[in-house]
């Protein structure tokens, strides 16, 4: 995995890298992340994103 920044409150990673290596993972991540409350400010297509397969098909 690639790593871009690190340091004790964050870790930023090339996604890509994190997609290749498991999928699914990084798709029930996102899905725990993307609540309504999180989404409200950001473009629609980030909303809606409520299961692993909507999920898999945002990130892709």
């Amino acid at each position: 995995m690639t790593e871009l920044f690190n340091n004790q409150r964050l870790s930023i990673c090339c996604g890509q890298d994190l997609f290749r290596q498991d999928k699914l993972a990084l798709a029930d991540a996102a899905t725990g992340l993307l609540t309504p409350e999180v989404v409200k400010a950001l473009p629609e297509s980030f909303h809606g994103v409520d299961n692993r397969q909507q999920a898999l098909k945002w990130l892709e």
